[in-house]
């Protein structure tokens, strides 16, 4: 998916639709003032040939064991993806509003492009927009997302972050597992041991919006963010978990 996030939107014409009835449930007192950005979500289908097959990547052993998987990774030339493009959407507060007759911003604070790995259950992205340069040519290239610990036991998502896992069990939270595939819960490690509380989730904008995006289907990734993606928290929603992590999509944030 694609979403592009610019920090403060100027206010223009009134030409605006809102993609959901939202309630603020924060007081003017707590809202922080001018909190917003824009972003767009665009699905990116993979292309193969018979000069460009798919890539796999052997993990898990050398060859001939039973523990090798033969992995699926992006393509890392531009020419290799069709985007399917995105609206415009505004955030400001914990609301979105689809921005009709506004043009996508020239340029973009955040890009990255993110799939979903469904044998190892993860996600890889790279800080580029994959359809306009070649991954081949970028160091690092395709890249699992970890996590930076912080105090308050909070996650900070980001690739090749420090740690594969949470800083703390993230379970009874709004957004585990649709957000988050459980592979990344803190409670994985049965060598942990935790007694406090669940944490938190915060880091790089466009990650954040391209997970929420995989946890429904193509078709319904713009209305999920745009509903659940809220003020300091996430709005489950009804599809099942994860269903768009099931798809053949590559997803891509601006």
């Amino acid at each position: 998916m694609s979403s592009k996030g610019k920090g403060k939107s100027k206010e223009g014409k009134d030409h605006k639709k809102s993609t959901a009835s939202l309630q603020q449930t924060i007081s003017t007192d707590e809202e922080p003032k001018n909190l917003g950005f824009l972003y767009t979500i665009d699905a990116l289908e993979a292309l193969y040939d018979e000069k460009h097959p798919r890539r796999t990547v052997m993990v898990g052993g050398t060859k001939g064991s039973t523990d090798v998987y033969h992995l699926w990774f992006p393509p890392i030339r531009a020419k290799m993806f069709r985007r399917q493009k995105g609206n415009l959407y505004r955030w400001r507060a914990g609301v979105s509003q689809l921005l009709e007759d506004y043009r996508r911003p020239e340029k973009s604070y955040q890009v990255a492009s993110v799939f979903f790995q469904a044998k190892q259950d993860n996600f890889l992205a790279v800080f580029k927009d994959c359809t306009k340069c070649d991954i081949a040519d970028e160091i690092p290239g395709w890249t699992q997302i970890g996590f930076h610990h912080h105090s308050g036991y909070m996650s900070e998502v980001d690739i090749a972050g420090e740690r594969d896992l949470l800083a703390a069990p993230a379970n009874g939270s709004t957004w585990m597992p649709q957000v988050i595939p459980e592979v990344y819960n803190y409670d994985k490690n049965p060598a942990l041991r935790f007694t406090g509380q669940s944490g938190g989730l915060c880091g790089k904008l466009s990650l954040l919006i391209a997970m929420a995006a995989f946890s429904a289907e193509v078709r319904n990734a713009e209305n999920v963010v745009a509903t659940c993606f809220g003020l300091g928290i996430w709005r489950k929603h009804q599809f099942e978990i994860g269903i768009g992590r099931m798809s053949d999509y590559v997803y891509f944030e601006k």
